[in-house]
């Protein structure tokens, strides 16, 4: 399994994919609440860049349902998450990634890498993938 991040410059978008590179098929699950994916953005100096979780805030079913287990079969690829920095004021941007929410993106160079954390992930109806994925640092241009 690996986890792939790409950075789109036209339309500013970031889409981290997972890819089955094993022999069979392999459960994940999918819930943005239980087992989100999460971005590390970092500026140009090598300072993280500030998310909030809005989990923080939130009450939600911590209960995984059985259509958020998905297969991904052999060399399959699976659409983890993709988001758009948006411009929100002269000079800033915006980048909501599940739940985690980055305000007042600067114009500049960063590195972005996505994490699957699979952190506590509830027995389920599947045997699901319980490893840590992390992609390799990519570059973001926000002009």
């Amino acid at each position: 399994m690996k986890l792939i991040l790409e950075y789109e410059a036209d339309s500013m978008s970031v889409t981290a994919v997972i890819i089955n590179g094993s022999a069979g098929a392999v459960h994940i699950l999918d819930n943005v609440y239980i087992n989100p994916c999460v971005l590390e953005l970092t500026d140009s100096s090598g300072k993280p860049v500030e998310s909030f979780d809005e989990r923080e805030i939130m009450k939600y079913n911590t209960t995984p349902e059985s259509f958020e287990y998905k297969e991904v079969k052999p060399g399959a690829k699976y659409l983890v998450r993709s988001a758009k920095f948006e411009k929100r004021s002269p000079g800033m941007y915006r980048l909501q990634w599940g739940t985690y929410k980055f305000e007042n993106i600067k114009p500049g160079n960063y590195t972005v890498i996505a994490h699957w954390p699979v952190e506590d992930v509830p027995e389920g109806k599947f045997d699901t993938w319980k490893e840590k994925l992390h992609s390799e640092a990519i570059p973001a241009v926000l002009p």
